[in-house]
């Protein structure tokens, strides 16, 4: 005789098929790629199909400009900027050491761009050929960051980044992952765009403190025929963005994202509720950099010519 092996409350059935309502009416923008739910770096593409809409917007921005030949996603993580501004460009490259998002990043990518100009290169970029400790925030895959001499970020802000004050071993993942050459590895892809007279393009670089090497690796890898747009992130204030700009030996100019709110962070509330009432949009800014250190600026820009 077949017994009864599962009840299920009418009310919370119920409750459940109301919830799947509010989740679609929440997700019907979502990009269709995907995603680890909890992850960070996820939440926005889910609700309003779009993450970090800044960047996705100032790359679009230069790919209209001319700049719309090659992109380079350095740090891709799961693939979001190639899949959100990939198929404005005429080949793409990604570049990520962590094993697990290579092969969601695969996936993405393969669904994603209308064509197969793509390369997916399952390593990251270093100082030298090395194979070397990816540490991985358990709750924020984009938070991956390789450890020892090449990272420009200290360990006080590699956790303060992820909300702590004290390594606790068990929040991470660790992988053994392949660094290759910046210089070396970039030059050859350079070469090769060159002669597929490719010429123009934008470089994306999210590499959580990796990203003062890269650079001055493609400004040793950088060719004459090449003209580029590169944009990085960071969070080091004391980055010296100076001699960055100056490693490009006259041909960087360099900018940050400006972001130009309807208030002042320091006024009243009532202040602020009456600036409201004539202006109500954040505008986002490309303002030249005149400063030597990066100081409070997050997303930094070289335009090379």
């Amino acid at each position: 005789m077949i017994k009864d092996f599962f009840e299920e409350n009418y009310v919370q059935l119920r409750y459940k098929q109301f919830l799947r309502f509010v989740f679609y009416k929440l997700t019907k923008s979502s990009r269709n790629i995907f995603v680890r739910c909890s992850d960070l770096i996820t939440v926005d593409i889910q609700l309003f199909g779009m993450h970090e809409p800044s960047i996705t917007k100032i790359i679009s921005y230069f790919n209209k400009e001319g700049f719309n030949d090659f992109f380079l996603d350095i740090g891709a993580n799961i693939g979001i900027s190639s899949c959100q501004n990939g198929n404005d460009f005429k080949e793409v490259h990604l570049f990520e050491p962590n094993p697990l998002c290579q092969n969601i990043a695969f996936v993405n990518i393969s669904v994603s761009l209308k064509n197969d100009n793509w390369t997916l290169h399952p390593f990251g970029l270093g100082s030298i050929d090395y194979t070397g400790k990816l540490r991985v925030p358990k709750n924020n895959w984009g938070g991956g960051y390789i450890v020892g001499n090449d990272n420009s970020y200290d360990n006080l802000l590699l956790l303060k980044k992820e909300g702590q004050i004290t390594f606790m071993k068990d929040d991470f993942l660790e992988y053994q992952v392949l660094i290759k050459e910046t210089h070396s590895t970039i030059l050859n892809l350079f070469k090769d765009l060159v002669k597929c007279n490719r010429q123009n393009g934008v470089i994306k670089i999210d590499v959580e403190g990796m990203e003062p090497v890269i650079l001055a690796g493609i400004a040793e890898a950088l060719l004459e025929e090449i003209k580029v747009v590169i944009i990085f992130e960071n969070f080091n204030e004391k980055l010296d963005f100076s001699e960055i700009v100056n490693s490009f030996k006259g041909r960087a100019e360099g900018y940050f994202i400006d972001i130009e709110t309807p208030f002042y962070y320091n006024d009243s509330k009532l202040l602020k509720l009456f600036k409201l009432l004539f202006e109500r949009n954040i505008k986002y800014k490309l303002t030249p950099f005149k400063k030597r250190y990066a100081d409070k600026n997050r997303d930094l820009i070289l335009v090379i010519s």
